[in-house]
């Protein structure tokens, strides 16, 4: 005897079958894969016994820089090391010399020589050699710095992070020396992260910083106060170009800030004119009949404050299956036992409202003959494309029946115009500040920035508008309140009794209860409708509870059922591979 297996609504009904099994055989495979790739990799293993540093400013400011790394390779082979210095807060790089084990390399990009590149405002040297194992090399980098020394509170500062900040290494001890051309006015000022101990020292115009223990991206910051005038007779370009945006920023705040509060006092203008609905107290349910005779898609349209989704639509085709216009009956599941479902149309014997026949044309892709079928899943894709057709069709029928309040409407427009108008301009205003920001700095992205806000009010103003009349805003408030005695009845706490399931289906569905339906369904067995046809295999309601899950829910899916630190120039990172 065969046994059919329930499954939850829109899960998949699976058993181990030798698909199953191979998909399980791939996933285990392919994780042990990852983890014979992650042993690899962690097996590879390297420390810097020294990372050596001189450091001499110019008389102009120029830094002359030799950095000196010891690697020692210990576990794994390694053909490269790379070291990586931000140009922040400086006037420019330029790279004079890589060296390996005393030898001075070529600049290229081949084996034995030394590449050069910049971009994102770093400068990336990358030495190349052939592969090693267990040995101990030494490298060594001269460049140089323009304009890292900057004028501050009367005084010319360096500030330097000798050491990269990003490297997973440890390094084992680092000396650090600053050759200045005249000495400094304070003691040095050093500030250390994952460094277990350091000393300063200092003699005439040359100060040494020695360090041990640096852990991982640990990182050695040197400040260095030098006498106003000493090394500068004016501030770096960088430095200037900074006090240039600095000086321009009023300018941009108060342009951006007349945009926000000239958009909001309009804004608020256009409020005076909305007829606001009058109050009124939640209506109390007495009968456990649906409030009044708007059908499932326009009742929960109303109580939806006017808003048209893709489960109203749904609504109107379980309506119709009620009706006898359409037929649902499951599809042959697939290999991993999804479901899926066809509708059928019938010879039509009742009268259909147009936002119904709207919604017929979308999901039956424009045909009207009686026997032609569309999946499920493809008629809620078709739906949810066409929902502004469908959306436009319902809004005559709300109007016809006095539900529409004309002026409202034209409130809500106006506003969702200028939320959309204001968003467009502020994205095209977004290219200008972009190229605005190598001059100005971050301040143009204010304008853009302005418009978006004044944009998304707008947005929210027109969802506080109702469109309704005081007749539609009366009406939705009655079937939300129905909504919460569906709800009730779904979880138990309301008594079904007088409540015909396939009639007030359509109703669940259109107030978004569609899950909370399914599931009641399930749990007292109930009988699928007439216009419903399931496998002969099922054996029970199983693929009925699915179809009202996934049929009635409001997704839209198309599927089947189923560091550097305190503004210090220098550091970057390093590494070896």
């Amino acid at each position: 005897m065969m046994h059919h297996k329930r499954t939850r609504p829109g899960r998949y009904d699976l058993a181990m079958r030798p698909t199953f099994r191979r998909c399980v055989v791939v996933l285990c495979a392919c994780l042990a894969f990852v983890t014979v790739w992650s042993d690899s990799a962690a097996a590879k293993s390297y420390s810097a016994d020294r990372f050596d540093a001189t450091v001499r400013v110019l008389p102009d400011g120029t830094l002359d820089v030799t950095e000196t790394v010891v690697f020692r390779f210990e576990d794994g082979t390694f053909k490269e090391v790379f070291r990586e210095i931000p140009a922040r807060l400086t006037d420019g790089i330029e790279v004079v010399r890589a060296g390996m084990e005393g030898e001075t390399l070529p600049f290229g990009t081949e084996s034995g020589t030394a590449e050069v590149r910049q971009r994102d405002g770093r400068v990336r040297v990358v030495w190349r050699f052939r592969p090693v194992e267990q040995v101990t090399r030494t490298f060594v980098l001269t460049y140089r710095v323009k304009g890292a020394v900057r004028q501050e509170n009367g005084a010319d500062l360096l500030v330097w992070r000798a050491t990269p900040g990003e490297h997973g290494y440890a390094i084992a001890e680092s000396t650090i020396r600053f050759d200045l051309p005249v000495g400094p006015t304070t003691p040095p000022g050093v500030t250390t992260r994952r460094t277990q101990s350091f000393q300063v020292s200092r003699t005439g115009n040359t100060v040494e910083v020695t360090a041990a223990g640096i852990g991982e991206n640990g990182w050695i910051d040197t400040s260095l106060r030098l006498p106003g005038g000493s090394v500068l007779a004016a501030a770096p370009a960088w430095q200037q170009r900074a006090a240039r945006i600095d000086a321009q920023a009023g300018g941009w705040v108060a342009a951006s800030a007349t945009v926000v509060v000239a958009g909001l006092l309009l804004l608020v203008a256009w409020r005076q004119s909305y007829d606001r609905p009058p109050d009124s107290e939640t209506p109390r349910l007495t009968s456990s009949q649906p409030p009044d005779d708007l059908s499932p898609m326009l009742g929960g349209v109303v109580a939806a404050n006017g808003r048209t989704a893709l489960e109203h639509s749904m609504a109107t085709l379980f309506a119709l299956g009620e009706r006898g216009e359409i037929e649902i009956s499951e599809r042959t599941r697939g290999i991993l036992a999804q479901r899926d479902f066809n509708l059928t149309r019938r010879p039509g014997h009742t009268a259909i409202a147009p936002f119904e026949q709207r919604v017929l044309d979308a999901a039956f892709g424009g045909t009207h003959a009686a026997g032609d079928t569309v999946s499920l899943s493809k008629a809620r894709n078709r739906l949810a494309s066409r929902s502004r057709e469908v959306r436009a069709e319902v809004k005559r029928a709300l109007a016809a029946a006095g539900l529409l309040d004309v002026a409202r409407l034209a409130i809500r427009k106006r506003y969702q115009a200028a939320g959309g108008v204001l968003i467009g301009v502020a994205l095209v205003t977004l290219i200008p500040a972009i190229a605005l920001a190598n001059d100005y700095g971050p301040w143009p992205f204010l304008f853009p920035a302005a418009f978006l806000v004044v944009g998304v009010v707008a947005l929210i103003f027109s969802a506080t508008v109702t469109p309704l009349s005081n007749e539609g805003v009366r009406r939705g408030q009655r079937w939300r309140a129905y909504r919460g005695y569906l709800a009730n009845v779904a979880r138990g706490r309301e008594s079904a009794t007088g409540i015909a399931v396939p009639q007030v289906l359509p109703i669940a569905v259109a107030l978004g209860l569609a899950g909370a339906w399914a599931k009641l369904i399930k749990k007292q067995h109930l009988a699928a409708p007439a216009w419903f046809q399931a496998l002969p295999s099922g054996g029970d309601n199983a693929a009925f509870v699915t179809f009202v899950a996934y049929g009635g829910s409001t997704g839209n899916g198309g599927g089947s059922a189923a560091g550097g630190g305190g503004g210090a120039a220098g550091g970057g990172s390093s590494g070896a591979g």
